[in-house]
């Protein structure tokens, strides 16, 4: 089970205008080659890995960076053993053999050759420091034109400082504590000087909380009097905006004891806080706490926690285990929580993410002796040295190999420190094993306890006695054939369907998962392609060789635990086992073709990408559908699962591994999953044929309102698959379905997948089956052929529109264009289909970008009403985003009711299913507005509102500071 994919369609924000204020949101070497290609993927990544939301991104405008960031990154390219042509020819080989044993000495004969010619290459990377290969690196990429030391780097942070680069000089003064560190001789004032300046560029980031942390350690690292009072100062700020006003008192008292004795233009500053703080009624007591709080790892340390309400079992040999309900479980319920069995970074994350806890970090510490692995703090540095890095420390290899071997590595060290506490393979209780004292893959782990109370969040008695709602259920008591309804209705029933956005915890049952546990995934060798399996072959000789000289420092007893054998299975078992711990963020529009949120002048839209890997051993239970009733949540290394629907008693609980039948096809779904996970989908989806763009029916004469389904022959469609054969349509699934889910893969994530990319840019129908599931009609090939031809059309007409949008061009031509294509899909396609959803929404875009804010409300409501319908629940963040540009839509329209019910809806659905950071950003936003609409008044007669200041200020927690500069800025920009 899996990597899996997660929901990443973005908001908007809302701008509203007033007559009295307007609201505005917001190669020498084994190294793969270095010249060139790299150089640019090396920007790239970096670019990438530290764009997670809008107040950190670097300058993109700093030529320093666009050359140099490939050193800075520390991202040394991977190993390079053999040549592409070389690999098809083992590839090709294999094909014709099919025995692990004949697999494996076929290969070994191609490795001899490499290590005659190379072993000694290979080696060296191998016995290679942190520092040795680093330094490798930088001479055959980038020379600096500054000092390379803790003081060069610091110098040069100064001067992107000045010029206003925060997130630039930052990394310099990062780089240059790196340095620091392998220095020999040390001067404790270029220390704390860079932590004050770390600190300072935090503040001006308006990074408050990393602020006073890096405040803090400058402060003890025992500076002089001059940096202490700064250091002193600087951190009361963060603590006064934090609004830990009790501490920031108590910084600037001390800071300006030392500052009244000596000439400072701080002094002035200082005072102005004391004298806001002396002002205030601080009569609650506020936390005086440790300050490094949120240095501490973010995942909660637990065990594989259970709801005791999901029973494990064995289904059969071609469906596996299986988890199942044995009790009724309501939605919004907690059902696994799971910390990683083990986990790593990705390499290009290795810079701006913490590599114990995946927390992204602007102002990072180092491992002293290696100087190359970070952490967000003290504390994740000591329980990474507790648990992997202690024997990794400064072993050049492993930051040039794969992620797949770093994370099969860590499995025989994990496997090792269990039998030395065990001492014994099997500590789980296997009652079901194979005979030999060993379970497999029948085996279900036993609970270790059942615990009562978690947390406080269990839900209260009248909760439990509530009687579920499910809008879906009422739905389905109405009108089927009303597939447009009101779009009140539909926030109303949201509302009263999600009134209670705490999430339920029951009774969990305590899992301890261990090796022998691991041991029984299925590896699927057989079902590995050719030239997967040459790759997954390197990895293991690799790997092999490396511990033949390292393996007494892993605590690996013999030769005998990473024999190849189990380090392929062990490779074969990541291929789909592994889940992708994703990071959200941002692109610039030119990077998507169909992102307008730009029109919205909106929220920042967000888009996943994988920095890090793990197993999570007991979710990885659970079986794929395309219409899973799961969703996940991560939480640096750990995971929370939650019911997505009401689950009844007797149903099987399934998560979803990326494809959704809410985005992709039949045929895409089934070749997707075949591909990755080597089984054919049989879920309820499936069966019921269900995908994104229901056709329909062109029986005229009869009327008939059925929907064509189409026929696949899997076998055949396998068989081409396997073959390379496949049509043109085929392929595009093949080669375009985002849900594609290796570790290599680009992006990664969770269950409850919300893909913004279409399995295909254009349809094609050609030479495939379709039938009506009503009447019983069936497509000829003329008829197909016609079908493909309209569809084209239709895509060709939304893509020139849609692209004429992003380039700002609003003119008559693009409209026409808009409802051209909405006339042709609604010929071809059932109106809750996202092909005519996506028409809803352009139009919509359409006419916010012609300031015609009535006749967008039309075709936003029709846009929101459409993935409510086509969804079949609410229970979506992706729902929740639309609600928000809905509220703004309305807000512009100059109707401020219906505002608030949009804003409700897309509130309320936000707390109980937020899925990534934009979602906290949003909430913020809409809350902000509904405020704002709370304390105005439209005047009659126009389209404007007057708003009442007074009382607007005075509500609980609005930021008027915020409101108000927003405001001063629109109206710089409107007049």
């Amino acid at each position: 089970m899996t990597k899996k994919k997660s929901n990443n369609k973005g908001g908007t924000n809302s701008t509203t205008t007033t007559t009295t204020t307007t609201t505005t949101t917001v190669s020498g070497s084994l190294f793969g080659d270095i010249p060139g290609d790299f150089d640019q993927q090396a920007n790239s990544n970096s670019s990438t890995s530290n764009n997670t939301n809008s107040n950190n991104q670097f300058n993109q405008n700093s030529s320093i960076y666009k050359s140099k960031l490939a050193r800075l990154s520390r991202n040394i390219p991977p190993i390079s053993l053999f040549r592409e042509s070389t690999k098809k020819i083992i590839a090709s080989k294999f094909e014709t053999s099919k025995g692990f044993k004949e697999r494996v000495q076929i290969f070994k004969e191609y490795w001899d050759i490499l290590l005659e010619n190379r072993s000694t290459n290979l080696d060296t990377i191998i016995n290679s420091t942190t520092g040795a290969l680093l330094l490798q690196y930088v001479n055959v990429s980038n020379i600096f034109n500054w000092e390379q030391t803790s003081k060069g780097y610091k110098n040069k942070g100064n001067e992107l400082f000045q010029k206003k680069q925060y997130h630039d000089a930052l990394l310099l003064y990062s780089e240059a504590l790196r340095l620091y560190n392998s220095e020999k001789i040390k001067d404790p004032q270029i220390l704390s000087s860079i932590y004050s300046n770390r600190c300072l560029c935090l503040v001006n980031l308006e990074k408050y909380d990393q602020g006073a942390i890096e405040a803090t350690r400058g402060i003890e690292c025992g500076a002089a009097n001059h940096l202490i009072h700064k250091l002193l100062y600087r951190r009361g700020i963060c603590y006064f905006s934090l609004k830990r006003f009790k501490l920031a008192k108590k910084d600037f008292e001390q800071a300006h004891k030392l500052v009244s004795k000596m000439d400072s233009s701080d002094l002035q500053s200082i005072e102005t806080y004391l004298e806001k703080i002396s002002k205030m009624n601080l009569t609650k007591e506020e936390g005086n706490g440790n300050d490094r709080s949120s240095s501490t790892p973010t995942s909660t340390s637990y065990p594989s926690l259970v709801d005791s309400r999901v029973e494990f079992k064995y289904q059969s040999e071609s469906t596996g285990r299986m988890a199942e309900a044995k009790e009724d479980i309501e939605s919004n319920t907690i059902l696994f929580q799971e910390t990683a069995y083990v986990s790593c970074i990705d390499k290009y994350f290795h810079t701006s993410h913490c590599h114990y806890c995946f927390k992204e970090i602007l102002a990072p510490i180092y491992c002293t002796n290696c100087n190359f692995a970070q952490y967000c703090g003290d504390s994740c540095l000591h329980l990474d040295l507790k648990s992997f890095h202690e024997p990794e420390c400064n072993k050049g290899f492993l930051n040039v190999c794969s992620s797949e071997t770093l994370l099969v590595l860590r499995l025989l060290r994990k496997k090792t420190l269990e039998q030395l506490v065990n001492n014994n393979n099997n500590n789980n209780n296997n009652n079901d094993n194979d005979g030999n004292g060993k379970p497999n893959e029948t085996y279900i782990p036993l609970p270790k306890s059942i615990l009562e109370n978690v947390d406080n969040s269990t839900s209260s008695s009248k909760d439990k006695k509530k009687k579920k709602s499910s809008i879906t259920e009422e739905e389905q008591e109405g009108d089927e054939g009303d597939r447009e309804m009101d779009t009140e209705y539909i926030m109303d029933k949201i509302i009263r369907a999600n009134e209670s956005t705490e999430a339920k915890l029951m009774k969990s049952a305590a899992y301890r998962p261990d090796n022998s546990f691991i041991s029984t995934f299925n590896s699927h060798f057989a079902d590995h392609s050719p030239s997967k399996l040459v790759m997954i072959m390197i990895d293991a000789f690799v790997l092999e060789r490396f511990l033949n000289q390292y393996y007494k420092e892993f605590g690996i007893p013999s030769k005998d635990y990473f024999t190849i054998e189990t380090l392929v299975t062990h490779l074969c078992q990541l291929s789909s086992y592994v889940y992708s711990i994703p990071v959200f963020i941002t692109a610039p529009v030119e990077t998507s073709k169909d992102d307008l949120s730009h029109i919205y002048g909106g929220l920042t839209r967000y888009y996943p990408v994988k920095i890090a890997y793990a197993i999570f051993p007991m979710a990885s239970l659970l079986n794929h559908s395309c219409d899973n009733n799961t969703m996940l949540q991560y939480n640096g290394r750990s995971i929370t699962i939650k019911s997505l629907k009401d689950i009844e008693k007797g149903a099987e609980i399934t998560a979803c591994y990326g494809p959704y039948s809410f985005h992709s096809g039949l045929r895409e779904r089934l070749i997707s999953l075949k591909e990755e996970y080597f089984f054919t989908c049989r879920c309820n989806a499936c069966s019921a044929k269900a995908g994104p763009n229901p056709l329909l029916c062109p029986n005229v004469q009869e009327k008939c309102s059925g929907t064509l389904l189409e026929s696949i022959n899997t076998n055949r469609l396998f068989s081409n698959l396997a073959n390379k054969e496949l049509t043109r349509g085929e392929r595009l699934a093949s080669s375009t379905n985002p849900t594609i889910n290796g570790i290599g893969t680009p992006t990664g994530g969770g269950f409850n997948h919300l893909n913004n990319s279409p399995d295909s840019l254009f349809e094609d129908y050609e030479n495939r089956n379709f039938s009506c599931n009503k009447c019983g009609v069936e497509l000829s090939c003329n008829e197909t052929n016609l079908l493909t031809s309209k569809a084209l059309m239709a895509d060709s007409l939304f893509e020139i529109a849609t692209k004429s949008l992003i380039e700002g061009d609003k003119s008559k031509d693009v409209g026409s264009m808009l409802f051209r294509c909405l006339e042709v899909r609604l010929a071809i396609y059932q109106l809750n289909s996202r092909k005519v959803g996506e028409v809803y929404d352009a139009l919509a875009r359409y006419y916010i970008a012609k300031e015609k804010y009535k006749e967008a409300v039309v075709y936003a409501e029709k846009a929101v009403n459409n993935i409510y319908i086509r969804m079949d629940h609410s229970h979506s963040t992706d729902l929740a985003r639309e609600w928000a540009k809905l509220a703004n839509i309305y807000i512009n329209a100059g109707e401020p009711n219906k505002a608030i019910k949009a804003i409700d809806a897309a509130e309320i659905l936000l707390s109980k299913w937020k899925t990534e950071p934009g979602d906290d950003e949003i909430l913020v936003t809409i809350r902000n507005h509904k405020k704002v609409l709370e304390a105005s008044k439209v005047i009659p007669g126009t389209n404007k509102v007057e708003i009442n200041l007074s009382k607007l200020c005075s509500q609980p927690d609005f930021d008027s500071n915020t409101f108000l500069h927003k405001m001063i800025s629109y109206h710089q920009k409107k007049f």
